[in-house]
C-alpha cells in the first residue's frame, strides 16, 4: 500500500469514511481519485503527509465540515476538485483555506462548486497560482463585490462565480484575461454597466451574465470577441438599441439570449449573418418595426423567440426557408396579415406560438397546422378556417379568377339581351308612367274632419300605467312611445314623450307631424305600404329610419310602419324648399342606413329600399346587421348572398323551419297540403318533397332582400316591383327572365301563402 502511486474509484457507490491517517498509509501516493460516490465524513488532515499527491479529486460525495488548511502543504498539487459536497457551512470563515492554497504553486485547477461556502469573495484568489487555468466558485453563497486583482491570473480559462449573491460591478479588470474561454457570472446580484474592456477576451466563447440588475447598453467593443458562441444576457435592466456589431459574430454564434431586458429600436438587417445559430431569443423587449426578411439567411435556426415585444407589419414569408425551425414564438406583437402559407413545409417545427395579434385570413392546414396541441392562435380575431378542431369560423367564399371572368361574359351577355329587348323596355316604361298618372292623391288634413278630445296628463299617466316600462313600445332618437289605453276608449293609443334634452327634438316632432299629416291609409302603415309612401302619396315620402323597432305588430299580426321623425317629404319638382323637407341632419340607425348616406348622399326612395331589404334578410336569419360577426367588408348582405343557394338552410333562422302540422288538413291532387284558411302546411313527415318546397319559398324570399339591399343604388328594388310579386300571382315583367323569382303561377301563388306562415311562426 505504501508504494501505490495512483488510486481512482470513480463513479461507483462506495460509501464511509475515509481513514484518519490516509496520508500516511499512501505517501507516495500523486492521484487519488473517488468522484461520484457517496463517502462522507470530514477530509482527513492527514493528506498533507502525502507530499506527492498531484491530484485529489473527491467531488460529488457526502463529505462535510471545513476544508483542512494543511492541504497548502502539498507542493506538487495542480488540481483540487471538492465540488458538490456539503463542505463549509455559510460562515464567513469558510473559505480561509484559500489562503494556505497560495502554497501550491503548481495549482491549476481549483474547483469548489455546489457547496456551502459562504462569507465574502476571498482576496486570497489573487495570489494564487500563476498557472491557473480554471477556478470554480458557483452554486454557493458567497457574497461581497468581486475583487478587481482577479485580473492578475493572467492564465486563466475558466472563471465561474455563478449562483452566488456576489453585489457591485463587474470589475473592468477582467478584461487583462486574455486567455479566458469561459466567463459565468449569472444569477448574482450584480449591477452597473458591462464593461467594455470585454471586447479585450478575444478568445472567449461563453459569456453568461444573465440574470442580474445590470444596467445600460450593450458594448459595441463585444463584436471584437470573435470566436463567440454563446452569449446571455437575459433578465437584467439593459436598455438601448441592440448594435449592429453584434452580428458580425456570423461564423461564430451558436446561441444568443437578450430576453427580459429593454431593448428598444428595430432587430438589425444583419441578423441574417447568423448563419450557424441554432437559437435567438429576444422575447420581452420594447422592439418594434417590422421582422426583418433576412432572418430566413439563419439557415441553422431551431429556436426563434420574439414574442412580447411591440413587432408590426407583417410575418415574413422568409421563414419557410428556416428547414431546421423546431421552435417559434411571435405571440403577443402586433403583427398583421396573412399567416404565410409556406409555414406549411417547415416540417421539423412542433410548436407555433402566433397568440394576440392582428393576424386576418385563412389559417393554413397543413404541416403544424394539422395538430392543434401544437398551435396557439389565441387572440387572433380575424383568423377563419383551418382544421376544424381550431373551431374558427368559415371563411368567407371569394371568386377565383376564373369565375370573375364568367361574370363577365354574363354581364355581356346581360348588356347584348338589354339592346336586344330594347322595345320591351319601352314599353314597359310607357305603361309605368300611364299607371303613375292615375294615382290618387293624398288626402289632407284640410279634406278630413276630425272630432279630436283633449286629454290631459293625468289621463295619459294613468293610461300608460305611470309610463310603466312595462308599457315601452319602442325608443327613438329623440323619445320613447308607450301604449296606453284610455279608460273611455276601446282601441290602445301610442303615447310618444320627447326628450327636449336632445337637440333637434322639437324639430323632429315637427317633420314626424309634417310627414303624418300627408299620409292616409288604414294601416299606418303596413310594410307593402311603403309601396304607398313612395308612389301613390301626392308629396313622395322618404322614411329614412325603417328598422324592426319602427315596425309594429298588432293582434292581427298586421305590421305598421312608425316613428317618422326623420321622415323626409319629397316635392315633386327640382326645386326643394326648407318648408318641404326636414331641418333635421340625416342620422337613421347603423347596419340599415344605405351606404351612400354617410358619403353625404341625399335621401332617396333606394336609401328606403336598402333598409327595407336589410330588414327582411333580418327577419328571416335571426341575425342583426351590427352582429359580432359582421366586421370590415362583410355584412349581412353577403352573409346571405354567399350561402345562396346551396346553403341556404345554414343562414335561415331555425326558428322558421319548426313549422308543426296542424292535425285538420287537406290535399289537393299535386300532393300539397292546405288547411282551412288556404295557407300551405308543412308535412315534416315527407322532408325530402317539403324541402324542396321550402327552400324555394326561403330563396326567393332572400332573393328580394338581397336585391332590395344592393350597395349602388340604382341595382337595388323598387318598392312597386316588390309589391307587384308579393302582393299578386305573377312576377314583375322586369324580373320574369331571372333566376329570382318563380315562373309557375302555382309557386308564385304558394308563396305568397307560406311567406305569413314563416314570419307568424317566428314571432
Amino acid at each position: 500500500m505504501s508504494s501505490m502511486s495512483s488510486f481512482y474509484v470513480p463513479d461507483n457507490q462506495f460509501n464511509g469514511t475515509l481513514p484518519p491517517n490516509i496520508g500516511l498509509t499512501l505517501p507516495n501516493i500523486k492521484e487519488f481519485g473517488i468522484a461520484g460516490n457517496n463517502f462522507s465524513g470530514i477530509i482527513p488532515e492527514s493528506f498533507s503527509n502525502a507530499s506527492k499527491l498531484q491530484i485529489l479529486d473527491i467531488g460529488e460525495n457526502n463529505f462535510v465540515g471545513q476544508v483542512p488548511s494543511s492541504l497548502g502543504y502539498l507542493p506538487d498539487l495542480y488540481w483540487l476538485s471538492l465540488a458538490y459536497n456539503n463542505l463549509g457551512s455559510y460562515m464567513t470563515n469558510s473559505l480561509d483555506f484559500i489562503a494556505s492554497l497560495t502554497n501550491c504553486s503548481n495549482l491549476e485547477i481549483l474547483d469548489l462548486h455546489g457547496n456551502n461556502f459562504g462569507g465574502v469573495f476571498p482576496k486570497h484568489v489573487a495570489n494564487l497560482s500563476t498557472q491557473l487555468t480554471g477556478f470554480y466558485l458557483g452554486g454557493n453563497q458567497v457574497s461581497g463585490n468581486i475583487s478587481a486583482t482577479l485580473g492578475n491570473l493572467v492564465n486563466l480559462i475558466i472563471l465561474g462565480l455563478e449562483y452566488n449573491l456576489l453585489e457591485g460591478v463587474i470589475p473592468a479588470s477582467l478584461g487583462k484575461l486574455r486567455n479566458l474561454q469561459t466567463l459565468k457570472l449569472e444569477w448574482n446580484t450584480l449591477s452597473g454597466k458591462i464593461p467594455s474592456s470585454m471586447g479585450n477576451l478575444t478568445k472567449i466563447f461563453d459569456i453568461d451574465l444573465s440574470g442580474n440588475k445590470l444596467e445600460g447598453s450593450i458594448p459595441f467593443d463585444i463584436a471584437n470577441c470573435q470566436m463567440l458562441q454563446n452569449f446571455d444576457i437575459s433578465n437584467n435592466n439593459l436598455t438601448g438599441a441592440i448594435p449592429n456589431e453584434l452580428f458580425a459574430l456570423s461564423s461564430s454564434f451558436l446561441r444568443m439570449n437578450l430576453s427580459r431586458n429593454s431593448f428598444s429600436g428595430s432587430l438589425p438587417l444583419e441578423v441574417g449573418k447568423l448563419k450557424n445559430i441554432h437559437e435567438l431569443d429576444i422575447s420581452e423587449n420594447n422592439l418594434t418595426s417590422e421582422i426583418p426578411k433576412t432572418i430566413g439567411d439563419c439557415e441553422s435556426m431551431e429556436f426563434l423567440l420574439l414574442q412580447g415585444n411591440f413587432l408590426q407589419s407583417t410575418i415574413p414569408s422568409t421563414l419557410a426557408s428556416l428547414r431546421g425551425l423546431q421552435y417559434l414564438d411571435l405571440s403577443r406583437n402586433n403583427l398583421i396579415g396573412k399567416i404565410p402559407n409556406g409555414l406549411e413545409k417547415l416540417l421539423v417545427l412542433t410548436y407555433l406560438n402566433l397568440s394576440f395579434n392582428d393576424l386576418e385570413g385563412e389559417v393554413p392546414k397543413k404541416g403544424v397546422f394539422q395538430n392543434t396541441s401544437a398551435i396557439i392562435l389565441t387572440g387572433n380575431t380575424k383568423l377563419c378556417g383551418g382544421v376544424p378542431k381550431l373551431e374558427l369560423p368559415a371563411c368567407p367564399i371569394r371568386s377565383s379568377k376564373k369565375q370573375q371572368r364568367t361574370k363577365r361574359l354574363k354581364l355581356t351577355i346581360v348588356m347584348v339581351c338589354v339592346a336586344a329587348f330594347s322595345l320591351m323596355f319601352s314599353s314597359f316604361l310607357i305603361f309605368y308612367w300611364r299607371r303613375k298618372s292615375t294615382r290618387k292623391s293624398c288626402s289632407t288634413l284640410s279634406t278630413i274632419s276630425f272630432n279630436l278630445s283633449r286629454v290631459s296628463y293625468k289621463r295619459l299617466y294613468q293610461a300608460t300605467g305611470g309610463f310603466s316600462p312595462s308599457m315601452l313600445i319602442g325608443t327613438g332618437s329623440f323619445g320613447s312611445v308607450y301604449k296606453g289605453i284610455l279608460d273611455d276608449e276601446e282601441n290602445p293609443v301610442a303615447v310618444k314623450v320627447l326628450n327636449l334634452q336632445q337637440k333637434g327634438a322639437c324639430k323632429s316632432f315637427i317633420v314626424e307631424c309634417n310627414a303624418l299629416r300627408n299620409i292616409r291609409h288604414k294601416n299606418l302603415i303596413k310594410i307593402l305600404t311603403l309601396h304607398y309612401l313612395h308612389d301613390h302619396c301626392e308629396q313622395p315620402i322618404i322614411h329614412c329610419d325603417l328598422k324592426p323597432s319602427n315596425v309594429l305588430l298588432d293582434n292581427e299580426m298586421i305590421a305598421h310602419v312608425g316613428d317618422f321623425g326623420l321622415a323626409r317629404l319629397m316635392p315633386n319638382t327640382s326645386v326643394l324648399s326648407e318648408s318641404q323637407t326636414s331641418t333635421i341632419g340625416l342620422n337613421g340607425t347603423i347596419g340599415y342606413v344605405p351606404p351612400e348616406y354617410a358619403m353625404g348622399g341625399e335621401p332617396s326612395k333606394q336609401g328606403d329600399m336598402y333598409s327595407y331589404g336589410t330588414l327582411m334578410l333580418e327577419i328571416f336569419t335571426g341575425k342583426r346587421p351590427t352582429d359580432e360577426m359582421f366586421k370590415d367588408d362583410f355584412n349581412l348582405h353577403n352573409f346571405v348572398k354567399m350561402a345562396l343557394p346551396e346553403r341556404i338552410v345554414q343562414v335561415v333562422d331555425s326558428a322558421l323551419l319548426s313549422i308543426e302540422v296542424e292535425e285538420t288538413t287537406t290535399r289537393r291532387e299535386d300532393g300539397r297540403r292546405f288547411n282551412n284558411d288556404g295557407a300551405i302546411e308543412i308535412n315534416t313527415q315527407s322532408p325530402n318533397r317539403i324541402s324542396i318546397r321550402l327552400e324555394k319559398c326561403l330563396f326567393s324570399v332572400l332573393e328580394i332582400g338581397l336585391a332590395c339591399s344592393e350597395e349602388p343604388p340604382n341595382e337595388r328594388m323598387n318598392m312597386g316591383d316588390v309589391f307587384e310579386f308579393t302582393g299578386r300571382d305573377k312576377e314583375p315583367a322586369k324580373y320574369r327572365n331571372s333566376k329570382l323569382f318563380y315562373t309557375e303561377k302555382s309557386e308564385s301563388e304558394e308563396l305568397l301563402r307560406c311567406v305569413p306562415l314563416l314570419v307568424e311562426n317566428k314571432l
